[in-house]
């Protein structure tokens, strides 16, 4: 059915129980007025144009921007609140373009106080935070999004257990993406770029894992653990970040395993932090291969050191530089047992076994591996740790 409408062009078909809504930018802005009258579960689609308001979701719906030829449609807040909050649970959300959200303390592109919702494919821009997940808010997904040139492109403040995957964040002038007192989330496959401050920061955050992120050109961090307790990195990448690769400050009981820090001036830096497990990584062409600065009893074993102007350095610590058992590994074909460090591309281990495990530590200032590998980690087939 085609109902004529004088304030937007609005098309209404009904569909197994739910109505779609077609919204046209060719008079007023319509949105919210839509959402108002819609019923759970109908659908809103938004075509190419620029929309200037604030809208709310208060139930759950499916509200899609359709590019006509012009770009997606442009909900631009004209610098007062949020573009889009969400209120209510099990909204999707896909295909907009959000600007110029107000500078208030949680004021977004998308504002996010609920939960299960499905946030996809929009571009977030010119926004005190491109996408703000609020206390409370948990379980939703944000996926394919692009954050640019926000102040911070996500931020996570007491949101649990929600996936962000496959996202984007570059040019903020803050963060990429800043998690603050939020647990059990994780971070998969994001592209980090040339923030002006940090890549990815992990503030008063505990047991979230970070897993194939790509940290690259950040002004400072590629990856901040700050204050963060129990999370787990693996294989990201931090890449010619200017000052650190990946960072913990006062953070314990992390892991940070099959990762590659590369170009930056410290590749891994700690300071006051302890009980970490850093293993199979490759760290190579930074200034510092690894810097401890007051940091105790973290395990460091499995590790390829390449072609860093100083592998490791350590003050005012006392951490292990191998494996935290005697363990079971393969190495040319033969089953063996044994403590293993690292690899050390600046220290010849003496293989005299050929259990591949060098008879000269490697000692590097108060650096001391008792353990180093006669060759590079890979070459160990792990059994068990």
């Amino acid at each position: 059915m085609l109902f004529g409408m004088a304030a937007a062009c609005l098309l209404f078909l009904h569909l197994a129980g739910a109505t779609t809504f077609i919204i046209s930018a060719d008079k007023t802005n319509n949105i919210q007025n839509t959402i108002d009258k819609a019923q759970d579960g109908d659908r809103i689609i938004v075509k190419s144009g620029t929309y200037r308001g604030n809208v709310n979701v208060t139930r759950p719906l499916i509200l899609m921007g359709l590019d006509t030829g012009k770009g997606k449609p442009i909900l631009n807040a004209a610098q007062k609140q949020s573009a889009i909050t969400i209120f209510a649970d099990g909204v999707w959300l896909e295909g907009f373009e959000l600007a110029n959200s107000g500078s208030s303390a949680s004021d977004a592109g998308i504002r996010i106080l609920s939960s299960g919702n499905f946030i996809k494919g929009n571009v977030a821009t010119n926004n005190s935070y491109g996408f703000y997940l609020g206390p409370s808010s948990s379980n939703n997904t944000i996926t394919n999004n692009l954050m640019r040139a926000n102040y911070v492109g996500l931020s996570l403040l007491r949101s649990n257990d929600n996936h962000i995957s496959g996202n984007t964040a570059r040019n903020n002038s803050f963060a990429g993406v800043y998690l603050s007192e939020s647990r059990e989330n994780t971070l998969i496959g994001n592209l980090i770029l040339q923030n002006f401050w940090v890549g990815i920061l992990v503030s008063n955050s505990s047991n979230n894992a970070l897993e194939g992120n790509y940290a690259e050109g950040n002004r400072d961090e590629g990856i901040w653990l700050l204050n963060a307790d129990g999370n787990a990195l693996f294989g990201n990448s931090a890449v010619n970040n200017l000052l650190f690769g990946i960072m913990l400050l006062q953070s314990s009981n992390n892991t940070i395993s099959g990762s590659h820090a590369s170009g930056n001036l410290d590749g891994l830096s700690l300071e006051s932090s302890h009980h970490n497990s850093i293993s199979g990584n490759r760290i190579s062409d930074n200034a510092f291969g690894v810097y401890m600065d007051s940091s105790d009893m973290n395990y460091v074993y499995l590790n390829n050191f390449l072609n860093n102007t100083d592998n490791a350095y350590s003050v005012n610590s006392s951490s292990i530089w191998r494996s935290p058992e005697f363990m079971p590994y393969q190495y040319r074909g033969l089953l063996s047992w044994g403590y293993l460090g690292n690899f050390w591309d600046d220290h010849y281990a003496a293989d005299v076994s050929g259990s591949g495990i060098g008879s000269i530590s490697y000692r590097h200032g108060s650096v001391l591996d008792p353990s180093p590998l006669a060759a590079r980690a890979e070459n160990y087939g792990r059994i068990a740790d």
